[in-house]
Formats: C-alpha cells, sequence, structure tokens
C-alpha cells in the first residue's frame, strides 16, 4: 500500500539524499503530517489529506527553507517515491509558481485506483485501512478524483519527470501508463523510464544509476534558464 501515514525522515543515510548532495543540490526532506515519531494526534493529522494538508506542510517547509539566502528560490524541483511520487505530481499542479519541475518515482497517479488492486480488493482489513487513510470511495468519489493527478494534467505548466518498474507491487504499473496516456493526449511534455523487470524502489544497480542521473539531467535542463546551485 503506498500511503504516506507512519514513515519519517531521519539522519541515517538515504541512498537518494546522498545521491543529490554529492552533486550539489540542497535537499530538503519535511517530516509533514502524518509522519512516524511525533505522536499519536499527529500521526492520524494525515488521514485523508492527500494532496491537502499534507502539501501544505511540505509547501511551508519550502517557503521556510527558500527563506535562507543562500538558496535559490526559483530554482526548486520536487521529487519523491510512491506516495511522494503521487505528491510531486499534485505539488505541480497546486503551486508551478513554488516548483520549477517535479520527478514521481513509483508514484500514484489515481487514487481511486488503489481501491482495485486484488490485495485491497480481496481483504476487507486492507480496504479498511485504505478507506481510514484516504476516505470511502462509495461516499466521496468526487474529492478522490479531484485529488488524484491523472485527472488534472490539463493544469500542469511545469516539467514532469516519471519512472515505474513493470513488476511493482506497491504502486501497480497502470498508475504510470494511465498518466503517460493522458499526458500524450493532452500534447504535454514530459520525460518517462520504465524498466519491466524493476520493483517498487528499483533494486538493480544499472537502472538505478540511470534512473538518477536521468534526473539529475531532467533538473539541470529545467533550471538551464537560472544562474546559481539548484534546489531539491
Amino acid at each position: 500500500m503506498a500511503e504516506p501515514l507512519g514513515v519519517n525522515d531521519t539522519r541515517h543515510f538515504s541512498v537518494d539524499v546522498h545521491y543529490f548532495v554529492q552533486k550539489g543540490y540542497a535537499v530538503l526532506t519535511p517530516n509533514y503530517r502524518g509522519s512516524s515519531g511525533f505522536g499519536k494526534k499527529f500521526l492520524n493529522s494525515g488521514k485523508r489529506q492527500w494532496g491537502r494538508l499534507i502539501e501544505d506542510d511540505i509547501e511551508s517547509a519550502v517557503t521556510q527553507a527558500i527563506a535562507r539566502q543562500d538558496i535559490d528560490g526559483q530554482k526548486v524541483c520536487v521529487f519523491g517515491i510512491s506516495y511522494g511520487g503521487y505528491s510531486a505530481l499534485i505539488s505541480a499542479i497546486r503551486r508551478p509558481d513554488l516548483y520549477k519541475c517535479a520527478i514521481s518515482y513509483a508514484g500514484v497517479t489515481d487514487i481511486p485506483l488503489l481501491f482495485s488492486d486484488h490485495n485491497i480488493s480481496e481483504k476487507d482489513d486492507s480496504r479498511r485501512v485504505l478507506i481510514d487513510i484516504l476516505g470511502d470511495p462509495n461516499e466521496s468519489w468526487d474529492t478522490l478524483v479531484e485529488y488524484s493527478p491523472v485527472y488534472r494534467m490539463n493544469e500542469l505548466s511545469i516539467p514532469i519527470f516519471i519512472a515505474q518498474g513493470g513488476r511493482d507491487r506497491v504502486v501497480d504499473s497502470e498508475h504510470y501508463f494511465r498518466l503517460k496516456y493522458v499526458l500524450d493526449k493532452l500534447g504535454k511534455p514530459y520525460e518517462s523510464m520504465f524498466f519491466g523487470n524493476e520493483v517498487h524502489g528499483f533494486n538493480y544497480i544499472n537502472t538505478q544509476q540511470a534512473l538518477y542521473n536521468s534526473i539529475d539531467q531532467f533538473m539541470q535542463q529545467s533550471f538551464a534558464e537560472s544562474e546559481v546551485t539548484p534546489t531539491l
């Protein structure tokens, strides 16, 4: 299940952070509402807040970061994996004034589609958990659609990069293909990478290397008009 509740960012080693830092980027990894380690109330406050208060928290952290004199607020890109990939896409729609590009890696694009996963639909407990986190599609279908990036790509105005593994059992590749279909139909420019033998969070060194090098090039191209060190 691709969901943000219970995760958190710590000082422990992160491949993603290490890669971008050694490339010269400033990296911000906020603990938004729903993160663990800050009490049950804070954890539960992230429920049913996909595309809403969670992204408000992230945007608030970004605003605080770019207030620093050594950060260029004109070169900010949002990047994420799984829920983070969803967050990157919905953030690109919400705040094109704040972000210059967005990267979604194994990201959710269609919230109602999550309820179609056989691991969810065939297990009542899993479905109840998903309803608790997202809302009941039988009662709030329009809201789930409203906060699904795939249905709002007509609003997209900044460059995006999407990546997916064909053997992903957490976020089905249908999320990736639906997004590509809509982007192509709308004539929206984007970059993409698909590895049929990869899972949720690529395992193979060669695909990891190809992915991150491509993301770096994408970001540099997106920041080409700017003059100082880019920010992630």
